[in-house]
Protein backbone atom coordinates (compact mmCIF):
# COMPACT_ATOMS: atom_id res chain seq x y z
CA UNK A 1 0.00 0.00 0.00
CA UNK A 2 1.04 3.21 -0.88
CA UNK A 3 1.80 5.80 1.66
CA UNK A 4 0.05 9.13 1.35
CA UNK A 5 2.10 12.36 0.59
CA UNK A 6 0.53 15.34 2.53
CA UNK A 7 2.38 18.18 1.46
CA UNK A 8 1.82 21.72 4.44
CA UNK A 9 1.51 25.03 3.23
CA UNK A 10 2.82 27.65 5.93
CA UNK A 11 2.13 31.40 4.53
CA UNK A 12 1.50 34.69 5.15
CA UNK A 13 2.07 37.52 2.88
CA UNK A 14 5.56 38.08 2.24
CA UNK A 15 6.60 34.26 2.50
CA UNK A 16 5.28 30.61 1.71
CA UNK A 17 6.96 27.40 2.18
CA UNK A 18 6.20 24.09 2.29
CA UNK A 19 6.50 20.49 4.39
CA UNK A 20 6.05 17.32 3.38
CA UNK A 21 4.73 14.19 5.69
CA UNK A 22 5.33 11.14 4.06
CA UNK A 23 3.38 8.95 6.37
CA UNK A 24 2.27 7.92 9.67
CA UNK A 25 5.84 8.36 12.17
CA UNK A 26 7.55 10.14 9.56
CA UNK A 27 7.51 13.50 11.14
CA UNK A 28 7.32 16.56 8.60
CA UNK A 29 10.02 17.65 6.33
CA UNK A 30 10.95 21.01 4.59
CA UNK A 31 10.94 20.51 0.76
CA UNK A 32 14.50 22.57 -0.66
CA UNK A 33 13.43 24.98 -3.21
CA UNK A 34 9.84 25.15 -1.51
CA UNK A 35 10.26 28.38 -0.49
CA UNK A 36 8.44 31.38 -1.92
CA UNK A 37 8.69 35.19 -1.30
CA UNK A 38 6.51 37.56 -2.40
CA UNK A 39 8.00 39.89 -4.73
CA UNK A 40 9.41 43.01 -3.28
CA UNK A 41 7.52 46.36 -5.27
CA UNK A 42 7.43 49.99 -4.44
CA UNK A 43 5.31 50.99 -1.38
CA UNK A 44 2.91 53.29 -3.49
CA UNK A 45 1.78 52.82 -7.01
CA UNK A 46 1.57 56.60 -7.96
CA UNK A 47 2.95 60.11 -7.22
CA UNK A 48 0.97 61.99 -4.51
CA UNK A 49 -1.23 64.21 -5.86
CA UNK A 50 -1.46 67.82 -5.30
CA UNK A 51 -5.35 69.32 -4.43
CA UNK A 52 -6.55 73.05 -3.43
CA UNK A 53 -7.86 73.98 -0.36
CA UNK A 54 -11.53 74.70 0.06
CA UNK A 55 -10.71 78.32 0.82
CA UNK A 56 -8.17 80.32 -0.15
CA UNK A 57 -5.66 80.14 -2.02
CA UNK A 58 -2.87 77.64 -0.55
CA UNK A 59 -2.44 73.67 -1.92
CA UNK A 60 -1.27 70.19 -0.13
CA UNK A 61 -0.49 67.00 -0.79
CA UNK A 62 -2.81 64.11 -1.13
CA UNK A 63 -2.19 61.26 0.99
CA UNK A 64 -0.38 58.39 -1.02
CA UNK A 65 -2.18 55.74 -2.37
CA UNK A 66 -1.19 52.20 -0.88
CA UNK A 67 -1.63 48.82 -2.47
CA UNK A 68 -0.45 45.78 -0.59
CA UNK A 69 -3.61 44.07 -1.03
CA UNK A 70 -2.78 44.03 -4.66
CA UNK A 71 0.79 42.50 -3.71
CA UNK A 72 -0.58 39.63 -1.17
CA UNK A 73 -3.54 38.68 -3.89
CA UNK A 74 -0.48 38.06 -6.93
CA UNK A 75 1.76 36.26 -4.44
CA UNK A 76 -1.73 33.88 -3.65
CA UNK A 77 -2.34 33.21 -7.05
CA UNK A 78 1.41 32.22 -7.43
CA UNK A 79 1.13 29.79 -4.52
CA UNK A 80 -2.46 28.59 -5.92
CA UNK A 81 -0.69 27.95 -9.40
CA UNK A 82 2.46 26.55 -8.11
CA UNK A 83 0.71 24.00 -6.03
CA UNK A 84 -2.19 23.34 -8.97
CA UNK A 85 0.89 22.32 -11.12
CA UNK A 86 2.83 19.87 -8.25
CA UNK A 87 -0.05 18.56 -7.60
CA UNK A 88 -1.23 17.77 -11.40
CA UNK A 89 2.51 16.18 -11.57
CA UNK A 90 1.27 13.78 -8.88
CA UNK A 91 3.95 15.30 -6.08
CA UNK A 92 1.27 15.10 -3.15
CA UNK A 93 -2.17 13.71 -2.40
CA UNK A 94 -3.06 15.67 0.21
CA UNK A 95 -2.73 19.36 1.46
CA UNK A 96 -2.89 21.32 4.70
CA UNK A 97 -3.52 24.96 4.19
CA UNK A 98 -2.05 26.86 7.26
CA UNK A 99 -1.68 30.74 6.53
CA UNK A 100 -2.54 33.77 8.31
CA UNK A 101 -6.40 34.28 8.21
CA UNK A 102 -5.98 36.83 5.76
CA UNK A 103 -4.01 34.95 3.43
CA UNK A 104 -5.81 32.06 3.43
CA UNK A 105 -9.04 33.97 2.42
CA UNK A 106 -7.34 34.81 -0.25
CA UNK A 107 -6.39 32.02 -1.28
CA UNK A 108 -9.55 29.53 -1.18
CA UNK A 109 -10.94 30.72 -4.01
CA UNK A 110 -7.21 30.67 -6.70
CA UNK A 111 -7.52 26.84 -6.04
CA UNK A 112 -9.24 24.72 -9.24
CA UNK A 113 -11.64 21.75 -8.20
CA UNK A 114 -8.69 19.14 -8.09
CA UNK A 115 -6.47 20.57 -5.46
CA UNK A 116 -9.50 22.24 -3.36
CA UNK A 117 -10.21 18.90 -3.24
CA UNK A 118 -7.44 17.41 -1.41
CA UNK A 119 -7.03 19.93 1.11
CA UNK A 120 -7.71 18.12 4.36
CA UNK A 121 -7.45 21.10 6.73
CA UNK A 122 -7.19 24.45 6.68
CA UNK A 123 -5.38 26.06 9.94
CA UNK A 124 -6.19 30.03 10.44
CA UNK A 125 -2.73 31.02 11.57
CA UNK A 126 0.47 32.69 10.98
CA UNK A 127 3.27 29.88 11.29
CA UNK A 128 5.93 31.22 9.04
CA UNK A 129 8.53 31.85 12.01
CA UNK A 130 7.94 28.99 13.82
CA UNK A 131 10.77 26.97 13.59
CA UNK A 132 10.86 23.31 12.07
CA UNK A 133 10.91 21.75 15.50
CA UNK A 134 8.04 23.53 16.77
CA UNK A 135 5.44 23.40 14.03
CA UNK A 136 4.74 19.18 15.03
CA UNK A 137 2.30 20.17 17.76
CA UNK A 138 0.59 22.33 15.43
CA UNK A 139 -0.81 19.62 12.94
CA UNK A 140 -1.41 16.72 15.40
CA UNK A 141 -4.99 17.05 15.16
CA UNK A 142 -4.47 16.78 11.32
CA UNK A 143 -2.17 14.35 10.80
CA UNK A 144 -0.48 11.38 12.25
CA UNK A 145 3.05 12.40 12.51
Amino acid sequence: MKATKTWILIANGKTARVLENAGPGKGLHALAGKVWHAPQKDAFESEQGMTNNSVGRSKHRMAPHNAPDKEESAFAEDIAARLSQAHAAGKFDDLVLTAAPQMLGLLRPLLDAPLRASVIAELPKDLVKTPETDLQCHFDDVLRL
